[in-house]
């Protein structure tokens, strides 16, 4: 899932975000998934206190997530969905390869009823 070899990286923003190896960011609190120029990971935000159990429970609709992050408070959850040839989403990418990843995102949104209006990971 990682496409950069120094990704953005902080413990806390206040302190400043930088450019740093995959072993130093790994022991930061707060890591860039990937480039803005990429797209690694789907994510999908789900506003339902049951979200965690819609997203595990495929039943043939959808690949289970490799990454669940639930609020304990009120059950909504984000759900990360590594992509394995990561889309390049840059003038010099291909236009079809970045509809159908908004496909597969807008399928895997509807099956674990997350939130249209999320931007994405």
């Amino acid at each position: 899932m990682w496409t950069s070899r120094y990704p953005l990286a902080a413990d806390k923003f206040d302190d400043g975000v930088w450019r740093q190896t995959r072993e130093e960011a790994m022991t930061r609190m707060h890591v860039e998934l990937h480039p803005k120029q990429v797209w690694g990971l789907i994510g999908i935000d789900g506003d339902s206190a049951d979200a965690v159990l819609r997203m595990v429970s495929t039943v043939d609709s959808h690949p289970m997530p490799n990454v669940i992050i639930e609020n304990p408070v009120n059950g909504h959850a984000h759900a990360g969905f590594g992509i394995t040839t990561p889309i390049n989403v840059t003038n010099y990418g291909s236009r079809r390869a970045v509809r159908y990843g908004l496909s597969i995102e807008e399928a895997l949104r509807r099956a674990v009823g997350g939130d249209p209006s999320y931007p994405g990971g």
